[in-house]
């Protein structure tokens, strides 16, 4: 942490290899981004697995949480309030370089497609947006966010995620806001079906 005080840990993402876990340590006002290595045999530690030392990846003043390895391994999403709201980020891992901003006008829980394609992550309206994006060596460049899907989810928070990916890009596993689950307060989870492919189906190209 940045100012050495470490009150909560929570793990967020896995790199792809699978030999290292990213996550954020809240403390005082701020939020950090560490890195820990894989280390020992099998069996070692909690759940048969020990961390090595924890490595900072982005230590600032501000509220830095929800980091996600890209497919590759190579970029580390992740949301922020350096600018006074929350707002999704990109940068290189394991850095340095430039940082890239994604989302506009709110943004946080980043979530890549396995195929590398597009970006996601929540808007303050509590919906998914998607950013196709493109990187080339150490450059980074997205598009405009779109809406992936217009229903709302329940509000990720204490850096506990609401929504999953599925690996063919077409289907979220989310948990859904109160006023979407009929009122009531929601107790499973709902798949949904990427905004477009619904409309393509309902609505076919007139030939």
């Amino acid at each position: 942490m940045s100012d050495g005080k470490l009150v909560n840990e929570f793990p967020t993402s896995f790199s792809p290899d699978g030999r290292r876990l990213a996550f954020c340590a809240t403390g005082g006002s701020s939020a950090d981004i560490f890195t820990a290595s894989f280390e020992g045999d099998p069996g070692r530690g909690t759940l048969g697995v020990h961390l090595g030392n924890p490595e900072l990846f982005l230590g600032t003043p501000f509220l830095d949480c929800y980091p996600a390895f890209s497919p590759d391994g190579r970029w580390m999403a992740y949301n922020s309030d350096e600018s006074g709201t929350q707002e999704v980020y990109v940068r290189p891992f394991p850095g340095p370089g430039g940082r890239w901003q994604i989302s506009k006008g709110g943004g946080f829980n980043p979530r890549w497609s396995r195929d590398g394609r597009e970006l996601l992550f929540e808007n303050p309206e509590q919906r998914v947006m998607a950013v196709g994006y493109h990187a080339k060596g150490d450059s980074f460049a997205a598009g405009k966010p779109r809406v992936w899907s217009a229903t709302r989810l329940l509000l990720s928070s204490g850096g506990i995620s609401v929504y999953d990916l599925a690996p063919d890009g077409k289907r979220i596993a989310a948990i859904l806001a109160g006023g979407e689950a009929g009122g009531e307060t929601p107790t499973h989870l709902t798949f949904l079906l990427n905004f477009f492919d619904e409309l393509r189906r309902k609505v076919p190209p007139a030939k």
